[in-house]
């Protein structure tokens, strides 16, 4: 959320409102209609996300209240998880879990994360979306500036604010945005199904893998391989049919997705021109575990460094 100057006196209020039941040690980001800070929970005794809305008669405080009950009605550990949510005189508020950690546009920041890591993400958020699907909720729009990575790497999707719940409260002027990173049925004003967030997930490994962002209009999308040698063969395939245009052309379920990447994943593609080498279980599972790093050896081991 962007920064802004509040009304005279308003976060003196909030503070007062909820000080009872909250330290408020920090005031993270602010909106005209949100605030979220960094609190200590008195009674729970523990760091929480404190997410505050401001404006009982704008229309986004039926979204904000939606939004809580769809994070409250999910229990993955890779969704922000919902605490407690209250009405404290003209404030409405929720508790989440704090997310010691990094957004993924963040961490893209210094450039592509390692092939292992990506495994991670892939199965983490496929898993997100198999128990949001079973549970009716279509996410519709993950983006990289939204999907944190704790501090073991793990991601979080903390925000729902577009889920297929919480659409008859989003308020007309507002859209879901997220460019390259959300299904073309979903910019087109589509409701969503699976398949769309197949494609959410699809677009964030690509950018992931690449540190690229795919391109909007799937017909136009690069081979991983084009920007990152090292992208495993299996892992290239499975991202580009879930950035299909059509939903029928992807995965239809991200349990669909998972089956198909977990059934060859960690492989490694060698260029065509590549010598035919036989390789030990040893030297596949090495390769496996540092991705990139493999080829840094081979460039050693080739006499690459002069």
């Amino acid at each position: 959320m962007t920064q802004i100057t509040p009304p005279a006196g308003l976060l003196e209020d909030v503070a007062r409102a909820l000080e009872p039941a909250f330290r408020l040690d920090r005031l993270v980001a602010l909106s005209p209609e949100r605030a979220l800070y960094h609190a200590w929970d008195r009674v729970l005794k523990r760091f929480v996300a404190l997410r505050v809305h401001l404006a009982p008669e704008a229309p986004g405080r039926s979204w904000f209240v939606r939004e809580t009950e769809t994070l409250a009605a999910l229990d993955h550990p890779a969704i922000r998880h919902a605490y407690a949510a209250a009405v404290v005189g003209s404030f409405a508020y929720r508790t989440a879990n704090w997310i010691d950690g990094e957004s993924l546009a963040e961490a893209l920041g210094r450039g592509p994360r390692p092939i292992p890591t990506v495994h991670g993400l892939v199965r983490e958020l496929l898993g997100a979306l198999e128990h949001a699907h079973a549970r009716g909720v279509i996410m519709r729009r993950i983006v990289p500036t939204t999907l944190m990575l704790d501090v073991s790497g793990r991601p979080v999707i903390t925000d729902l604010r577009y889920a297929n719940w919480c659409l008859p409260h989003v308020p007309p002027a507002d859209s879901a945005g997220g460019g390259p990173f959300v299904a073309p049925e979903i910019r087109d004003g589509a409701v969503g199904e699976p398949a769309s967030d197949v494609y959410a997930v699809g677009a964030l490994v690509y950018h992931a893998l690449t540190g690229q962002e795919p391109d909007p209009e799937p017909e136009k999308i690069l081979p991983p391989t084009r920007a990152r040698r090292a992208v495993p063969a299996a892992l290239e395939r499975v991202i580009l049919r879930a950035l299909a245009r059509r939903p029928e052309d992807r995965y239809y379920t991200a349990t669909e997705m998972f089956e198909d990447f977990v059934s060859d994943a960690g492989t490694f593609h060698e260029p065509a021109v590549a010598p035919q080498v036989a390789e030990s279980g040893f030297e596949r599972r090495l390769r496996r575990a540092l991705g990139d790093d493999y080829e840094l050896l081979e460039e050693i081991g080739a006499g690459g460094f002069g």
